[in-house]
Formats: C-alpha cells, structure tokens, sequence
C-alpha cells in the first residue's frame, strides 16, 4: 500500500487511511490520561497528517509492539479497502507482492530488497519482513514448513 502511495498516490485511499489513523489517534485521546499510550500521542505529533508513509515510518519510529498492535483492528479496515480498490482494478498483487517475487525468482537476497523498501518509502524493515512475506506468497505461510517424508509413507 505504501509503495503504490509513494509512486502514484490514490486521493480516495489517503483520504481513508488518514480518517482511520485519526479515529485511532482520537480513541486514545478519550481514554484516562493515565491509561493513554505516549506513544500513539507522540505519533500524532509528529505524524504530517497528510502521506501514509510518513505515518508508518513515524510509527515504527515512535510505537514500541503494543501500539503497533493497537493500530492493527484500524489498519485491516484500510488494507481491506485498498485489497478490494487492487482486486477491481485486475491487479492481484501489490508492487511489494511483485518485487518480493521476482526477488525469490530470481536469487535477490532479502537484504536488498529491504534497501529497496527502505530506499523508496523511508520506513525501516527488516529481512525478517522479506522473508515472512515471500513465505506467505510462495508457501501459503509466514514460515516455510516442509512436509515430513514419513508422511508419505
């Protein structure tokens, strides 16, 4: 979503992703001040409130896991929007889908790929994040689990 967004921004999809990344800024507010994350209040502070990117390089840099799992429930509704705006478009994958499988195709190790993501969207990822995803495309898993041969048997 990000990639697309930095090469060739959707108006409709920047316009849902920031009310929903509001919302999530706005659901901390409401809490006690004493149970609101610092981190999601440091986020909106330093969030532009205008580019995706900006938001999730600002939100790794910020958010340690547990805010980062508290945005997940508001970024499926978002990542559900975009995968239906890519299904109705004809395009089954993401340019991450593609570059992440040309690089398995082609023997590209995880570390360039992620100077590549890194290079184009600022946000800091890991091989770890490469490696999930090829896995997730070529496997139907995060992790590749051969099938035992005594299963065969």
């Amino acid at each position: 979503m990000v990639l697309i967004q930095a090469g060739s921004p959707d108006v409709a999809l920047l316009r849902q992703f920031s009310d929903t990344a509001q919302d999530y800024i706005n659901a901390n507010r409401r809490t006690p001040p004493s149970m609101r994350s610092a981190a999601v209040t440091a986020l909106d502070q330093v969030w532009d409130h205008a580019s995706i990117e900006n938001f999730y390089r600002n939100m790794y840099a910020v958010s340690g896991g547990r805010a980062i799992g508290t945005w997940t429930p508001y970024e499926m509704e978002v990542l559900s929007l975009f995968h239906r705006q890519q299904d109705a478009q004809g395009n089954n994958l993401t340019p991450f889908d593609r570059l992440v499988l040309n690089s398995y195709t082609k023997g590209v190790p995880a570390s360039q790929i992620v100077g590549e993501v890194v290079g184009s969207t600022g946000i800091e990822i890991d091989k770890g994040v490469i490696e999930q995803h090829r896995n997730v495309l070529v496997f139907g898993r995060p992790v590749y689990r051969s099938i035992a041969p005594h299963l065969f048997f």
